[in-house]
């Protein structure tokens, strides 16, 4: 059975799935009241990346209700169990839990180019009342599935990147049809793969693993990079407007300041500037030392405010020459 009510952008969303366990009315206001305590240790994250799942199972022990509960956020997952003979005194025992898991997920991410502080908002509560039915997520890996589709856009970014130095002549129609299938062969992978994620690494982290080894995969079985498509006909660019001339500018200086790097060392750029991964976890999604990974966003970080005061100085003796 399934108790589950809109939650919107100005709240935190939540279901509730049981098992042999009534949701009637007044346990779901025992259970929002429970679930209140998580809400202090939420506000930094955006309310529409958050869902608390609550599974309550009325089977599992004798006598006793055991309550699961899954709590996504923007790049982890995090799950508390504890079984009581009241169901709510359950969720508040899983609940401290996942404030433990909390704190210590939080004092991480400080330490990480992703965390930002949130400007001063509003603070965010938890709907008052849980999805209806079959609005959140039931089955078992649909959380999962849900955090990946979030990361989606950026795994294709990723995958673009990773392909076109291990491909270059490929033209961009069949780029970005290899792109879709990587992605979907990861995210298919997802359900068989989950008892293998290590423990410190983040969602977030494995399903850009999970991409990069599908890469790996299909490069390794035809032996070298996927086979070109015929070159379709050139079409003749349009002029770009203003905010793309000054973007492509800025592309094109990065790119001169990182020509000569190794394919390692782009990927190690792409994962730590480009998608926000603290060392440690570009490491881990590459296969590498985590001592040489630091070491060479060291060196790049180098290189990049090199050029930047380069042309700093270069712009600075330009409007010198101009005046």
């Amino acid at each position: 059975m399934d108790e589950t009510t809109p939650g919107t952008a100005e709240h935190f969303r939540w279901n509730i799935v049981t098992k042999e366990v009534h949701g009637h009315p007044q346990l779901r206001k025992r259970l929002r009241r429970g679930i209140a305590r998580l809400e202090r240790h939420l506000q930094t994250f955006p309310p529409d990346a958050v869902h608390l799942q609550i599974r309550l199972d009325g089977e599992a022990q004798p006598n006793r209700i055991l309550a699961a509960l899954t709590l996504r956020l923007p790049s982890n997952i995090l799950h508390a169990e504890k079984a009581h003979a009241d169901a709510a005194r359950a969720v508040e025992e899983a609940v401290s839990v996942l404030v433990h898991q909390l704190d210590a997920l939080k004092e991480r991410l400080r330490r990480e180019p992703v965390w930002k502080r949130k400007a001063r908002r509003e603070r965010i509560t938890f709907a008052a009342e849980p999805l209806p039915p079959g609005a959140g997520p039931e089955a078992a890996g649909e959380i999962e599935r849900s955090l990946f589709e979030l990361h989606r856009p950026g795994l294709a970014r990723y995958a673009r990147r990773l392909l076109s130095r291990a491909a270059p002549s490929l033209p961009p129609e069949r780029v970005e049809a290899e792109v879709t299938d990587l992605i979907g062969e990861a995210a298919d992978k997802l359900p068989a793969l989950l008892a293998d994620k290590p423990a410190r690494m983040s969602e977030r982290a494995w399903h850009y693993r999970l991409v990069r080894d599908a890469l790996q995969a299909q490069l390794r079985k035809v032996g070298a990079a996927p086979a070109a498509a015929p070159p379709a006909s050139p079409v003749p660019p349009a002029p770009p407007a203003e905010e793309d001339r000054v973007r492509q500018a800025l592309v094109a200086a990065l790119d001169q300041a990182l020509e000569g790097l190794s394919d390692a060392e782009r990927e190690i750029f792409d994962l730590h500037f480009h998608e926000g991964f603290a060392p440690d976890e570009v490491a881990m999604v590459m296969g590498r030392p985590p001592a040489e990974v630091r070491r060479t966003i060291e060196q790049l970080s180098d290189r990049l405010h090199e050029a930047l005061r380069y042309e700093e100085v270069a712009a600075a003796a330009a409007a010198d020459t101009a005046s």
